[in-house]
């Protein structure tokens, strides 16, 4: 069973959706980066999701780093291993 952590029920809908895309848009300080690294690992631990197949689009390449280093860190703390490099982002 996916751990989500102390994501709230909206966070969780967000994160284990996999019928098309979501688009997740809210205030500073909600949880979004949270919400998308959870999501990125949720598609790559519970549905076989690779990497390549992901795509993130963020408005800094700051955050676009910030992503990339939560989700390696992430896939790590829970012994995943994945080229996360290889995946999408803008």
């Amino acid at each position: 069973m996916f751990d989500f952590g102390n994501a709230n029920e909206g966070q969780q809908l967000a994160i284990s959706t996999v019928d098309g895309p979501v688009l997740i848009t809210a205030g500073p300080g909600t949880g979004k980066t949270f919400t998308l690294v959870q999501r990125a690992i949720y598609l790559i631990q519970e549905c076989g999701v690779t990497p390549e197949q992901i795509l993130m689009a963020t408005f800094t390449e700051k955050a676009a780093k910030e992503l990339i280093t939560r989700i390696t860190n992430e896939l790590a703390d829970r012994g995943i291993s994945a080229n996360i490099r290889n995946m999408s982002r803008t």
